[in-house]
């Protein structure tokens, strides 16, 4: 099963995505748990105490926690899933790449640019799976 995680401070935002992201799941039938969260601290607590998500979509600016941080700190505690940013601005794209972000994408995003997205992510944790089980 594929664990998303989604974390907007923005209630239309955080409605909005998770519409997008469990039509994307439910038409390409793909299992998927889809856990939203409404700030960083609360999404990195999760996942200090369950363990983490394949795909971390997460909004770059938030209170508190920042998006950018928020990646940083996954990365620091040896997480692999992939990161999705989105966000209103540039001006955080090089911050973006530092934590290996998988893209980063302004705001609004459109239905199908999210599901080409997911599609090119779940692509590459497909074929890392398969590697593994060779």
């Amino acid at each position: 099963m594929l664990k998303i995680a989604l974390c907007d401070d923005n209630e239309m935002q955080q409605d909005i995505l998770m519409d997008q992201v469990s039509d994307y799941v439910k038409e390409k039938g793909i299992e998927a748990e889809i856990t939203l969260f409404s700030n960083g601290n609360e999404l990195l607590d999760h996942v200090k105490e369950n363990g983490g998500f394949d795909i971390y979509v997460l909004d770059m600016i938030m209170p508190g926690l920042k998006g950018i941080d928020l990646g940083a700190e996954l990365r620091n505690m040896g997480d692999k899933g992939h990161i999705i940013y989105l966000t209103i601005t540039n001006a955080f794209i090089s911050k973006a790449v530092e934590v290996q972000a998988s893209i980063y994408l302004l705001k609004p995003i459109t239905k199908s640019q999210l599901a080409n997205v997911l599609d090119n992510v779940i692509t590459q944790i497909d074929e890392k799976k398969t590697g593994e089980g060779k």
